[in-house]
């Protein structure tokens, strides 16, 4: 499998044979990285076999890309939340399970990330090819209100920095049981208004348990 990131919480996953693009097309906001222009070129000629996203925050999608997409590529299938079936009307979203040969994909509502934001529909997304199971959180809260045997068991965990910024945040990771999680959702190191990276510095120098890689933008990952 392979994983590039295009997007400040995203990228495209290619495994058995397909492509999707998770969370992998969005605008910059408050020091995190949007898409650059020459990766939504080449995303915009390669022939996806799904879009999803998480949820309509901007710094995870990006709607006229879509749009546009759809009408070089019509029929790809687009996948999740209900605001996203407002935002991209009158082309179709699904909000139900995918497969795509060896790959499923099955969207699992989760809470989003603050007391702010617990309204906002969200939903994460596991993925189980021939040989892994990977979960691609989203923005979705580290503790969410359910058993540890009711989260996915991923191979892989891709997640955003507040699974590694905090002790509580690694435990939350830690049960997922994942071998490796990459680590997304990290803003420019020169501008880091919230501390994200000594927070994450911190936390890793003391704990090992899960193998951490966090991808620069364009760059490619094999799981």
């Amino acid at each position: 499998m392979r994983w590039t990131r295009t997007a400040n919480a995203g990228g495209l996953l290619e495994a058995d044979g397909r492509r999707v693009l998770l969370d992998g097309v969005c605008q910059g906001l408050d020091g995190y990285e949007g898409t650059p222009p020459e990766l939504l070129e080449r995303l915009l000629e390669t022939k996806l076999d799904l879009i999803a996203f998480t949820h309509s925050h901007r710094d995870h999608f990006l709607a006229p890309f879509v749009r546009c997409y759809l009408r070089r590529w019509p029929g790809t299938p687009v996948a999740g939340p209900a605001d996203l079936v407002q935002a991209l009307a009158p082309y179709p979203v699904t909000e139900e399970p995918v497969n795509l040969g060896d790959l499923q994909i099955r969207p699992v509502a989760t809470r989003h990330i603050g007391a702010a934001f617990r309204t906002v529909p969200h939903f994460s997304f596991v993925l189980r090819t021939s040989g892994a199971c990977l979960w691609f959180t989203g923005d979705a809260a580290p503790t969410q209100r359910v058993s540890p045997e009711a989260l996915p068991r991923p191979d892989v965990l891709l997640a955003p920095f507040a699974y590694a910024a905090t002790e509580a945040g690694w435990r939350a990771a830690e049960l997922t049981g994942a071998k490796e999680l990459v680590l997304l959702h990290m803003p420019r190191r020169v501008k880091d208004p919230a501390g994200l990276w000594p927070a994450v510095e911190a936390v890793l120098s003391r704990r090992d348990t899960i193998s951490v890689r966090i991808p620069a933008m364009g760059e490619t990952l094999l799981l």
